[in-house]
């Protein structure tokens, strides 16, 4: 389950979700080209769990299941 954390900055309290977010494709992004298919899509799955309709996630996990497991069905949006 992914967490988000909270920062602070200079004076203000906030949260660091689109820092995390982004920080959390780079890493989808790393596994994939790394070939480590399964934890790529263990991650992408988590993030799809917190919100299905990121366009970056959806993207990357047909990436994984057609690079991966060579899986277009799974693929298809």
């Amino acid at each position: 389950m992914l967490k988000f954390t909270f920062t602070f900055s200079g004076d203000v309290w906030g949260t660091n979700a689109e820092a995390s977010m982004g920080t959390i494709m780079d890493k989808i992004r790393f596994l994939k080209a790394q070939r480590m298919f399964d934890k790529a899509l263990a991650l992408v799955n988590d993030v799809l769990d917190q919100d299905p309709n990121i366009p970056e996630a959806l993207y990357l996990k047909a990436h994984v299941l057609w690079e991966g497991f060579k899986n277009p069905w799974g693929a298809e949006c």
